[in-house]
């Protein structure tokens, strides 16, 4: 558990080191370099010793205050198994009083749907990137489809939970193809929608540009030009907002 920087909440939670769901453009693998890991990003994924005795002795220390469970990996992984070092996290933290923001790709979070209705104080939400399949499994290798991840935030919709879609990254072109078909499906179902764009940073353009270059090769030019152009990129994204004005959305570019 760790202090966060992150608007709105105090603490950070990552129970695992690494991330099995593989997403080309994540920028949570500078965490190599911290642990001194070499392997690729989505190919290895460690659960922090002792992770559930230490977090019983930080929480006795901390004041109450809105944990994010996670910020660099998710806490629901393709490995079904593991989702139990989650869920005893969040038993701790429910015990402790702490509210939780939980945010995933892997509908695997509802099978903690009991323990996540127990709370006075809970976010749950989905992060995404497009609403077509396909699309989804070029870029995210092993993360739940876009549709089972609504199909989530509607079973906690109807536990009384309250929800949140972020669209994110929001990468231009691909993204844009699909984004009012998804907002159309997920505006019902949730409290609030953010949209963040995609950042290129910590390493992840090499792996990004390896998908275009294999499944997008006619829209990379364009893409690039939105990405590395910053007069470009500025216009682009306010002509997003041009475009979506009609959707109830907050943006955190």
């Amino acid at each position: 558990m760790s202090n966060s920087r992150i608007y709105g909440v105090r603490y950070a939670l990552n129970p695992f080191v690494g991330c099995l769901h593989g997403c080309a453009y994540c920028y949570a693998r500078f965490i190599r370099k911290q642990y001194g890991i070499e392997d690729e990003w989505g190919s290895f994924l460690y659960v922090k010793r002792d992770f559930a005795r230490l977090l019983t002795k930080d929480l006795a220390k901390r004041k109450p205050g809105v944990t994010l469970v996670s910020s660099t990996t998710d806490p629901y992984q393709p490995l079904g198994k593991l989702s139990e070092v989650s869920r005893r996290c969040l038993e701790l933290l429910l015990k402790s009083g702490f509210p939780v923001v939980l945010m995933t790709k892997n509908a695997g979070v509802l099978r903690d749907a009991d323990l996540l209705s127990q709370y006075r104080s809970v976010e749950v939400g989905f992060s995404f990137f497009t609403y077509d399949d396909s699309d989804a499994r070029n870029f995210e290798l092993r993360t739940s489809p876009p549709k089972d991840r609504v199909r989530a935030l509607e079973e906690m919709r109807k536990l009384g939970i309250r929800t949140f879609a972020f669209i994110a990254p929001f990468i231009p072109i691909v993204s844009e193809r699909t984004i009012e078909e998804l907002l159309e499906n997920v505006l019902p179902i949730v409290d609030e929608v953010y949209l963040d764009k995609l950042n290129i940073k910590a390493g992840n353009w090499r792996s990004i540009k390896r998908v275009l270059e294999e499944k997008y090769p006619e829209e990379l030019r364009a893409i690039k030009r939105i990405l590395f152009n910053e007069v470009l990129s500025k216009r682009y994204y306010e002509e997003l907002k041009e475009k979506l004005n009609r959707y109830d959305i907050k943006y955190v570019y």
